[in-house]
């Protein structure tokens, strides 16, 4: 209970269009909780990881003992500022993939529940009747939402308000299409029980082709991720061996005079960067790349790149690891030779 009224304390500081977005995707991702709890809950988050982002500025940049200045009050309040939209971004992506997993699992059921829908009719019961006995156990979260529109409509409802309802519950463009074609039917005077069927057949149509457009695009995909993780760290860690070995070559043709420089006019100019900086552009450079190749990912295996955001992770610490593997390797490899 004491949670309860921090967090409700704390949401109402919430803007209201944090409330209003909080609550539509409880609402898909069929979770059945206060939205006003769950936005404090969530600001009490981004508070306490702004402030461990801050503690750790504090124990790792800043000195111990030393007074603070303006100018480190400012880069605490950024760390804080970089803590709460880590959070917030973690936070949403957690939403989100529970949104896609839940609407993936209710995609894979939908045909056999419009199946089902179609018996009933045939067996001589009303729309509304079928639709709400269709709902069994082993279509899992599906069964559940049905018999909440159906608690929520009431019992003079048509099977158009119920598929209706229903489509608001799940993120999928599936069953909203569905939807949409029941509705012409019912509008045209179609037949109910045959416009399901056909509505289950190409659904599992489409599920046969994303299928085989998964197992297509999975060679792309491998290969984006052998050129950011082997490749790419290979070449960039090269680059930036080779800045050192150049500078190396340029102090020691100074030391002899100038002549060695005039004969080779590759030694006469200046090198405006420097091994430390083409390293952090190493690893800006890898960090970045991981997260466009994830995206892309994503839109080769599902349409949607931000499905392909949770790859990011493993994209980023592989290849970080084998930049730095490779700069201990070709180091070693050239010392050797000079």
């Amino acid at each position: 209970m004491k949670l309860s009224r921090t967090y409700r304390r704390l949401a109402s500081v919430a803007p209201k269009g944090l409330i209003n977005h909080i609550k539509g995707e409880l609402s898909l991702s069929g979770v059945r909780a206060d939205p006003i709890e769950v936005a404090g809950g969530w600001l009490l988050l981004y508070l306490l990881y702004g402030t461990v982002a801050v503690a750790l500025y504090a124990a790792l940049v800043h000195e111990t003992g030393s007074v603070w200045d303006a100018q480190q009050y400012i880069s605490a309040f950024d760390f804080f500022l970089v803590g709460v939209i880590i959070t917030a971004i973690a936070l949403e992506l957690n939403t989100y993939y529970s949104i896609r997993s839940r609407a993936k699992k209710m995609e894979k059921v939908l045909p056999d529940f419009l199946l089902l829908i179609a018996s009933n009719m045939r067996a001589g019961m009303t729309p509304f009747t079928a639709f709400v006995r269709a709902a069994r156990p082993e279509f899992g979260e599906l069964s559940a939402e049905v018999v909440a529109a159906s608690s929520n409509l009431g019992a003079t409802a048509s099977l158009n308000d119920a598929l209706d309802e229903l489509s608001k519950r799940f993120d999928s463009l599936i069953l909203h299409r569905v939807v949409v074609v029941f509705k012409k039917g019912v509008r045209s005077g179609g037949k109910l029980a045959s416009l399901l069927v056909s509505s289950a057949e190409e659904i599992r149509k489409i599920h046969d082709l994303q299928a085989e457009l998964v197992i297509s695009t999975r060679t792309y995909a491998i290969f984006l991720g052998f050129i950011v993780i082997i490749i790419m760290p290979f070449l960039l860690s090269l680059s930036g061996q080779f800045i050192t070995m150049f500078l190396q070559v340029k102090a020691q043709t100074a030391t002899v005079g100038t002549g060695v420089s005039r004969a080779i006019p590759m030694f006469g100019g200046e090198i405006l960067v420097t091994p430390e900086e083409m390293t952090n552009l190493g690893y800006f450079s890898l960090v970045l790349t991981s997260i466009l190749v994830s995206c892309l990912a994503g839109v080769l295996m599902s349409g949607r790149a931000l499905d392909g955001v949770k790859y990011a992770p493993l994209f980023i610490v592989s290849s970080i690891v084998m930049f730095l593997l490779s700069r201990i390797f070709i180091g070693g490899m050239l010392s050797s030779l000079t």
